[in-house]
């Protein structure tokens, strides 16, 4: 059962690319489905610059193609939206929000609950494969965040110390990814804690379309 989110977790490649190499021009707007957009924490940098509309929709399309076959024959959905955020005058200490919306009609809630759970497991565990191509140096949960674990990679190219936390809510999935560079683990865990706090207890409805 765990192989029909494969698609939501070898994405996770695609939103480490936006971490590495980000691009220059700030458009301030989140990317993909609308009602997870408006779950997306607000800009925790304080008073940092949007990420480029042209990585963001990247990462949503990516993560949203990678999963759509799957979830489709299995007669469920999901749906994608994220934002990021740069420091100003400084494009690579940044912070990016992915959610992932899944539904499976087949599923009742517990279940689903425990699918998504899986999903920010196995993305914690790739995230690193996909920047370095190695395995996390830390792997531990959050203290006080259901479902959660806090990733940090070797160091990557440009001397850049990768670290994110994943989790999950019900039938929200969770990534958060940033670097040492830009804010300390615990500021980090800090706002995966708010984002977790800020997602709906009983999930959305169903994950909605990619409009």
């Amino acid at each position: 059962m765990t192989r029909r989110f494969r698609g939501v977790i070898t994405g996770t490649a695609l939103a480490v690319a936006v971490v590495l190499a980000p691009a220059a021009e700030p458009v301030a707007q989140a990317e993909g489905s609308a009602p997870l957009q408006q779950l997306i924490v607000h800009d925790p940098l304080m008073h940092g610059v949007p990420l480029p509309t042209s990585s963001l929709n990247s990462l949503v399309f990516g993560l949203y193609e990678y999963e759509k076959t799957a979830m489709t024959q299995m007669g469920g959905s999901a749906s994608v939206a994220a934002y990021g955020w740069h420091e100003p005058n400084a494009s690579r200490k940044l912070v990016v929000v992915v959610l992932v919306g899944l539904s499976d009609p087949r599923l009742n809630s517990r279940d689903m609950s425990k699918q998504t759970a899986l999903a920010a497991q196995s993305a914690a565990a790739t995230i690193c494969a996909g920047a370095i191509a190695t395995p996390p140096k830390l792997d531990e949960k959050v203290r006080g965040i259901p479902n959660s674990h806090y990733i940090q990679c070797p160091k990557a190219p440009k001397n850049v110390v990768l670290d994110g936390v994943t989790t999950s809510r019900s039938n929200i999935f969770v990534m958060i990814l940033s670097s040492l560079e830009t804010m300390s683990r615990s500021r980090l865990q800090l706002l995966a804690k708010r984002q977790y706090d800020d997602l709906p207890a009983l999930g959305l409805p169903s994950a909605s379309t990619l409009t």
